[in-house]
């Protein structure tokens, strides 16, 4: 009974003891767990910064083909990561994990399927240069939970919605839409709002097919390893080495801190050899005047005091040793102990099943004991090298004192002072071996740990996903024919207890969420059961072996009793493997190599794991009762059949090509293909799939329903890393009518990316159409990024031929001009002068303080059509009343407002919008919340335009310019009033493509006579001038007086304004030093860096900042600050 209750206490202290308090915290920063089982900690991780490097720890090679890392975990995360939860996130199929809140949808096609889910993550997993992505998408075909409100649902339940209301709701099929989802239920579909949705569990395939899917995308040749990360914001995600980038910093700003960190770094290494021949001639004096000073005090001969150089490696050595010992002598005492506990706990039982059961203890303790023996030599040749390495990079060795000389200095008046000078003098010689370790790392800007930015792109993701390194807390890494077990979710689960609760299973964590350990070592994956516990898994056909660890979690200590079996098709049948018995957490045994028959009947495939209470009445002195059984399955691993896999991967490929999509893809008799994958930068780098096709070629074809009006094909494939296409290697053919490309347009400075090739596909509405492309065979690697068909062609050729039809082809444009010349609204001529004014230096549609939006119906509300999802009547207090000019009437819900509510208008055409009024005047019946999406055909939804809450009788909200032709109001509150809007109002945005203001700033270097081109934009509202005018007051006055209509404002010198983030490179081209000054929010003067001739500097500004560049305190250039321009400072003509 006594014992029971010291169980019952300790059991109690475990689970409420902190995990900090429970493990001691670890000297060495990183741990690294290798194939052949070998732990190897450090501090020094190296060379992650690129996608080419091999990154290492404490000079030992993470990926050596021979012996590569199984994990590699950051202690210092450790507390972050157990104690981090995502509130809202999505989760795939494969148990990877992506934070955030699904938003809304895309779609290819008007009235088609979802192609991939909208994920707001808040900014995070961004590019590191300050791009904030809004939305991630992700493919929902591989999605197999989505949270919008964490609950403590654990089990997945596919085809059931968890509603905030606490209703479960079963459904059959689901359909996107934006905000909101549409279930098919029993007695119909039902459109539920995503803000009345805590889960959703959809339909998933079959995990073995997504798995071979996944490969065919992230490593189609079967080529390298796979590798997990899991950070402390939540992230889990797999990718692959050749979907893998990395950074060496996260900006120019941080790249140049530590190039200044570096030349400090070196600035004190130049001064070296004086520091150190001053320092040496000091502590020489002082050396001889303590000889001359113990010489007197003797009364006999003697010389100056010498200090010996040390045996630095020696010691070193010594001090491994000394750890070493002591390292195995606890083991040795811990392990008698436990043996002694063992044969209490065996003592009932026969003398042949005890020598069994003790012989597998004994053998588990002896295979730790020889880890810690292997572990320490090899940490001993480590030590040796890398000392004697550091021996050999010292140009001058360290001084010591022995023991005895410091006893006999002290006695010397100037002894203290030897003693301070040699101890300074090693201090210093330490001090610069790691400034020149460091400058040495910093001169091939490598960056450190806390300054890589690691991205990948899952299977799952259409957008690559960016994080600091330092936020990964665990890596895992495995070869594509390896499934880690955990990767599966189990197709049954049973459990029963005695005492204990019933806890489920957890992966990769245990019950505290803490990481996997048992017998004193961490381990990096696994499930985390309470025994009795079963977990049942489907295997593959491919499914070869199966290996696994199991013991009791460490948070057990000496408690707890098991056994673990694992059973193939029916626990009728003998088991693959059965443990001894299981007692504490001090030991953890090896299942080995379990060979699975490679061909079995259906449902004899099923993998069983059995964790099973062993208190018997045959084991003594244990735990009575399950309250500690707390089992680990530590890095459960299948096995695949990689011949058949690479088989199974090569037929999947190009149905895993995202720009074939809707295409029929089929290879020619003959033809082989080498895929791979392939990282371009598109303004953005991005991965692509890369076919190497040699033999015979590639047909994609395509068939087209009738469509009234002209389609056009865009095609954006080439050779890899090229921003041109190559027309030669494909034909396209319509009905067997071969069509030529339209000639390639000029790209924009700010236009990113490659430049498809564009066919004219004509009109065909009456019969369908086929289109086919055939892509020659080559020996180039071609990508295939992009292949559509579209009503209109794409935004580079639309806007090459507007330039070319205002007399501009050749102008280099920033995006403010780009977005007049591409006007729906201006005529050539208005087009025309904009031009020419731009050529001559006029900054276009420039403003303090951009509004957004200004106070002005968008066309004839008489021409608006409304719809609503409540009370859609044509007549009464239906919709058309929240815009029939009539203040007094009104379109009500007739329902107490809850999330999901919706008001849609639709224009008579494409609009440019800019924000919109609800005006409930009298009452309360204003949203409680709202959101406003934007569409070109009510079917795809751009993301949230604006949000907030309802506060008063007017709700106004103002956002970016958008063009579209669907403008949809979300009500997103709960309160019992109605929802009413008795008038609404649509704001058109200030600029956007018109040219409502104009600059004639520093740059302006027109005539007298340019100034007319200003009566030419009837759109004109504000003239601004700033600093020395080249136009006479007399040009000046009389525009002032013909544009009477049109506000002037006088400037000494305007102030920056501040638009998105942007880098640009100035360069010196002059032949004397120049002064770089920013033009401050105030108009003031902000010194920069000085350039002499020559140098180059890149800066982190902002749109619509101004800079000057000056000479002798004279201004010789002036720069704007626009994506894509670079600034370059030459001679004054």
């Amino acid at each position: 009974m006594k014992r029971q209750v010291v169980t019952l206490v300790t059991t109690f202290m475990l689970s409420v003891l902190p995990a900090y308090i429970l493990f001691a915290v670890e000297a060495h920063r990183y741990a690294a767990v290798f194939s052949d089982g070998a732990l190897l900690e450090g501090n020094q991780l190296h060379r992650w910064n690129d996608r080419q490097s091999v990154p290492t720890l404490e000079g030992v090679s993470l990926i050596d083909p021979g012996n590569p890392v199984r994990w590699l975990r950051d202690r210092r995360l450790r507390e972050k990561a157990y104690q981090y939860f995502a509130s809202s996130f999505v989760e795939f199929v494969g148990g990877d994990r992506l934070p955030g809140k699904v938003a809304g949808a895309g779609f290819e096609a008007a009235g088609g399927a979802a192609s991939c889910l909208l994920v707001d993550t808040e900014g995070a997993f961004s590019h590191p240069d300050g791009t904030e992505r809004k939305y991630f998408r992700v493919l929902p075909s591989k999605v197999q939970r989505i949270v919008w409100r964490r609950t403590k649902i654990q089990a997945l339940t596919p085809g059931f919605a968890y509603l905030r209301s606490g209703r479960l709701v079963e459904f059959r099929r689901l359909r996107w839409g934006q905000g909101s989802i549409s279930l098919l239920l029993k007695d119909g579909v039902k459109e539920f709002s995503f803000g009345e949705l805590d889960e959703l569990h959809p339909f998933t395939d079959d995990p073995w097919e997504i798995y071979y899917n996944d490969l065919a995308v992230l490593s189609p040749g079967l080529e390298g390893s796979l590798f997990r990360i899991e950070t402390v914001d939540g992230l889990v995600a797999t990718a692959s080495r050749p979907r893998f980038h990395a950074a060496s910093f996260q900006s120019l700003q941080e790249r140049e801190r530590y190039s200044r960190i570096r030349a400090s770094l070196e600035g004190q290494l130049k001064n070296f050899d004086r520091h150190n021949t001053a320092s040496l001639a000091k502590i020489e004096e002082l050396e001889k005047k303590v000889g001359a000073e113990l010489k007197s005090q003797a009364g006999k001969p003697g010389g100056s005091e010498k200090a010996r150089p040390p045996n630095k490696a020696g010691q070193v050595l010594s001090d491994l040793r000394r750890r070493h010992q002591r390292r195995l002598e606890t083991h040795d005492r811990l392990t008698a102990n436990l043996e002694k506990s063992r044969l209490l706990q065996l003592g009932k039982l026969s003398k042949e099943e005890r020598k069994i059961q003790l012989d597998a203890f004994r053998k588990d303790r002896s295979d730790q004991r020889k880890q810690i023996v292997r572990q320490h030599g090899e940490e001993a040749i480590r030590a040796r090298a890398r000392r004697l390495e550091q021996e050999k990079r010292m140009v001058y060795p360290r001084r010591v004192l022995s023991v005895e000389q410091l006893n006999r200095f002290s006695r010397a008046a100037s002894g203290a002072r030897l003693i301070a000078a040699v101890d300074g003098y090693n201090n210093w010689l330490g001090a610069m071996e790691r400034a020149r370790e460091r400058a040495e790392r910093l001169r091939e800007e490598r960056g450190t740990p806390d300054t890589w930015q690691h991205m990948f792109q899952p299977a799952w993701s259409l957008d690559p996903i960016w994080t600091p390194f330092n936020r990964i807390h665990t890596c895992s890494f495995f070869r594509p024919e390896e499934l880690q077990l955990s990767r599966l979710y189990p197709v049954a689960f049973k459990e029963r207890h005695y005492l204990a609760k019933s806890a489920g299973w957890r992966v990769d964590r245990n019950s505290r969420n803490a990481f996997l350990s048992s017998a004193n070592r961490g381990y990096g994956w696994g499930y985390s059961v309470h025994a009795y516990n079963e977990l049942h898994f489907e295997l593959g056909p491919l499914v070869t072996s199966f290996r696994s660890r199991l013991g009791l979690d460490s948070q057990v200590g000496d408690g707890g009793c098991v056994v673990g079996r694992v059973f193939l098709g029916s626990m009728e049948r003998e088991p693959l493997y059965q443990s001894p018995f299981l007692v504490g957490s001090y030991q953890a045994v090896d299942t080995g190599r379990l060979v699975l028959p490679p061909h079995q009947p259906a449902g004899s495939r099923r993998l069983i794991l059995q964790a099973d209470t062993a208190h018997a009445e045959e084991v003594s002195a244990v735990d009575p009762f399950d309250i500690r059984d707390m089992v680990d399955w530590l890095e459960p691993m299948l096995e695949l059949d990689r011949n058949r896999l690479a088989e199974e991967v090569r037929d999947r490929v190009l149905l895993n090509v995202p720009a074939w999509r809707g295409w029929n893809p089929m290879f020619s008799p003959g033809a082989t293909r080498e895929w791979k994958v392939v990282l371009e930068d598109r303004g953005e780098e991005r991965f692509f799939s890369g076919l190497e096709l040699r033999g015979a070629p590639l047909l994609l074809s395509r068939k087209l329903q009738p469509l009234a009006g002209r389609r056009w094909l865009e095609v954006d494939m080439g050779e890899a890393g090229s921003l041109l296409p190559d027309p030669s290697i494909l034909t396209v053919r319509i009905d067997g009518k071969e069509l030529d490309p339209a000639g390639l347009p000029r790209r924009q400075p700010w236009q990113a990316g490659s430049i498809p090739l564009l066919y004219d596909l004509g009109v065909n509405n009456e019969s369908p159409a086929t289109v086919e492309i055939s892509q020659k065979p080559g020996r180039q690697l071609v990508c295939w990024r992009r292949l559509a068909i579209a009503s209109r062609p794409s935004a580079v050729y639309e806007f090459s031929t507007l330039l070319e039809a205002s007399g501009g082809l050749d102008l280099k444009l920033t995006r403010a001009i780009a977005q007049v010349v591409r006007s729906s609204r201006l005529d050539f001529e208005e087009k025309k002068a904009a031009l020419q004014l731009y050529q001559r230096g006029a900054e276009i549609n420039y403003s303090v303080a951009t509004p957004l939006a200004e106070s002005k119906l968008v066309g004839r509300k008489d021409l608006w059509k409304a719809t609503a999802s409540h009370n859609n009547k044509a007549s009464g207090s239906g919709p058309l009343n929240a815009f029939d000019k009539n203040p007094g009437s009104r379109w009500t819900s007739t329902f107490s407002q809850h999330p999901g509510m919706w008001f849609t208008i639709e224009f008579p055409g494409p609009t440019f919008l800019g924000g919109v009024r609800l005006m409930t005047p009298g009452s309360n019946d204003h949203p409680d919340g709202y959101e406003i999406y934007a569409s070109m055909d009510g079917v795809r939804w751009s993301g949230v335009l604006a949000n907030g809450a309802g506060t008063s009788p007017l709700t106004a909200a103002s956002f970016a310019p958008i063009e579209g032709r669907f403008l949809r109001i979300v009500q997103t509150g709960k309160k019992n009033l109605w929802w009413s809007i008795n008038e609404i109002e649509v704001l058109q945005p200030a600029t956007v493509d018109v040219v409502s203001s104009i600059l004639l700033g520093e740059n302006w270097r027109g005539t007298d006579g340019d100034l007319d081109l200003l009566k030419k934009l009837p759109s004109l509202q504000a003239v601004y001038f700033s600093g020395q005018s080249p136009n006479s007051a007399d040009a000046r006055l009389a525009l002032r007086q013909s544009l009477g209509a049109v506000s002037f404002k006088e400037n000494k010198r305007l102030p920056s304004i501040t638009g998105a983030v942007c880098e640009f490179k100035v360069t010196n081209k002059t032949n004397k030093k120049i002064n770089l000054i920013w033009v401050g929010m105030q108009a003031q003067d902000v010194p920069r860096p000085e350039l002499v001739p020559g140098q180059s500097w890149v800066c982190r500004s902002y749109v619509g900042h101004r800079w000057e560049a000056r000479v002798d305190g004279r201004r010789v250039s002036f720069y704007v600050v626009e994506p894509g321009f670079d600034w370059d400072v030459e001679n004054e003509q």
